[in-house]
């Protein structure tokens, strides 16, 4: 996923504020910062999940 945003990108267009304005012309990177954003949320609430399963478990 990140390989295909980077592509889409290109290697001078990194950065937050950039990338907003890009989505705004481009709607490919925007479809796949969403993507990418909700992929990152779910990988996120799975850490602190298995590391308190974890902490249950022992």
């Amino acid at each position: 996923m990140m390989m295909k945003r980077y592509k889409i990108e290109g290697p001078r267009e990194a950065g937050y504020s950039k990338n907003e304005e890009m989505a705004k012309r481009n709607p490919a990177l925007a479809a796949i910062s969403q993507k990418f954003r909700m992929i990152h949320v779910l990988s996120s609430l799975a850490s602190p999940m298995s590391f308190g399963s974890l902490a249950i478990h022992s």
